[in-house]
């Protein structure tokens, strides 16, 4: 709860996420807990600073493959990538690797659905719940 906080306070940071579908198909809790955290993602609808994208299934193999990435960037710090592995967390500030990433996560930007497109896939999905 505190972090989605982040989100709405003066000043919040950009945040752009690419969610697999397959992270919103598998049941990771109760349907009422499920319905409210794609509750959530929708209201963030009018958040400017808030971009939410599906990755389709039907998309097969994809860049992402290799696991989940946070790419993190300071006004005023050079950018850094965070990996979590079943065991520990990765930061990575080489620019090679930056690029690496920064690419991957382009390409799953031009692979998932539009934002619009998104919202109207959960907002189905919620449907479905009810």
């Amino acid at each position: 709860m505190e972090r989605q906080k982040l989100l709405t306070q003066k000043d919040s940071p950009r945040f752009w996420v690419v969610i697999d579908e397959a992270a919103l198909v598998r049941p990771l809790s109760s349907p009422p807990v499920f319905r409210e955290q794609l509750q959530r993602l929708i209201d963030t609808e009018p958040l400017e600073h808030v971009t939410i994208q599906v990755l389709p299934l039907t998309a097969g193999l994809h860049a992402g493959m290799a696991g989940q990435f946070v790419i993190m960037e300071f006004p005023e710090d050079p950018k850094i990538v965070y990996v979590e592995t079943g065991t520990d967390g990765l930061y990575l500030e080489k620019p090679e690797e930056l690029a690496r990433y920064t690419l991957v996560f382009q390409h799953l930007c031009a692979t998932a659905l539009a934002p619009d497109a998104s919202l109207i896939y959960l907002s189905g999905m919620l449907d479905t719940l009810k």
